[in-house]
């Protein structure tokens, strides 16, 4: 059996906070394969991007704390490497596309001094080869005059510019796994489609392994292979793509696909899924989604494990078999 590029088992994040401990990730376990795009969908504040954070070691501590669990890239659990060898791992091996470029980039140094700085890093370039390799990236992702664009600062360039940036950024050292967590949420529809045309072509050309953080479904359609469905810190349900689209099973899965406005809901009333997140600092025992779900049962007031559908969907939920 081939081992996975990215294996992430029983990972579990928490914060301390002046209300109490925010448990933002608990006992989640997911594989990325290479060459495969896994998606990790659900609301703001479940726990998408602590999770993307961590494959980098990048919680910050104080007030972050992973708790438990182990991250293994190639085989090596990264929460036991010191500073020195994750330094050597991120932007290179493991490089990410965070989700506000305007905040993520620094805003006094050059788009492509920020760029050269990774390549001078890790692949030991001089400071000529580095600004040649800057120019030769932002003309691969696209950018016109890349020789001009490398001279500007971030406040220059427009919104899906400054994401294409990142992307050069992300991919200058010919990573294994991109990390992008949602580089689409600020731009329009337009640029959106051009950034995500953008990522599954250099995918495609690299044969990279993609983690790919988003709310939106209709973004999970275009360019998943698998999809991690997450809610408040817990897996709620996972299969390929065509899996959870065609036949969902669990009732927060259904209850996002319904929520996705569609022609043929033009003229209804836009689907909600009633209640809100339970509180992180005081989770309930048993099913997490139990206040919000129509199908609850006084079963529901245990932790249902994840129930088997097929060799490749699972989902945590006691009525599976009943749906």
């Amino acid at each position: 059996m081939t081992m996975a590029l990215l294996e992430i088992k029983n990972l579990s994040v928490r914060f301390k906070t002046d209300d109490g401990i925010v448990n933002a990730v608990d006992d989640v376990s997911l594989e990325v394969n290479t060459g495969e795009t896994v998606c990790l969908v659900g609301e703001s504040g479940c726990g998408k991007s602590v999770t993307a954070l961590s494959t980098m070691k990048l919680i910050p501590c104080p007030p972050g704390e992973i708790s438990g669990g182990e991250i293994l890239f190639e085989g090596k659990n990264i929460l036991k490497m010191n500073n020195d060898e994750i330094r050597t791992i991120r932007g290179n091996d493991i490089a990410m596309i965070f989700q506000d470029p305007m905040t993520s980039l620094n805003p006094v140094y050059t788009c492509g001094y920020q760029i050269a700085e990774a390549l001078r890093q890790h692949k030991n370039m001089t400071k000529k080869e580095a600004e040649e390799k800057a120019v030769s990236l932002l003309e691969q992702v696209k950018i016109p005059d890349p020789h001009v664009r490398v001279t500007e600062y971030p406040h220059q360039l427009s919104g899906g510019m400054r994401q294409r940036v990142m992307i050069a950024m992300a991919l200058s050292c010919d990573p294994k796994l991109l990390v992008a967590d949602e580089p689409t949420t600020a731009l329009d529809v337009t640029v959106q489609a051009q950034i995500l045309e953008l990522l599954a072509e250099i995918k495609e050309q690299r044969s990279m392994a993609v983690l790919f953080i988003t709310h939106d479904l209709g973004v999970v359609a275009e360019i998943a292979d698998s999809v991690v469905v997450l809610y408040a810190g817990k897996i709620a349900e996972r299969g390929r793509a065509v899996d959870i689209y065609e036949n969902p099973k669990h009732p927060y899965t259904i209850g996002l696909l319904n929520s996705v406005p569609t022609l043929e809901k033009s003229n209804k009333e836009l689907y909600v899924i009633p209640g809100t997140l339970p509180d992180p600092t005081d989770f309930t025992e048993g099913c997490r989604f139990y206040e919000r779900c129509d199908r609850h049962t006084d079963k529901c007031r245990t932790q249902p494990e994840e129930f088997t559908i097929s060799e490749t969907q699972s989902a945590a939920c006691f009525h599976i078999e009943k749906s």
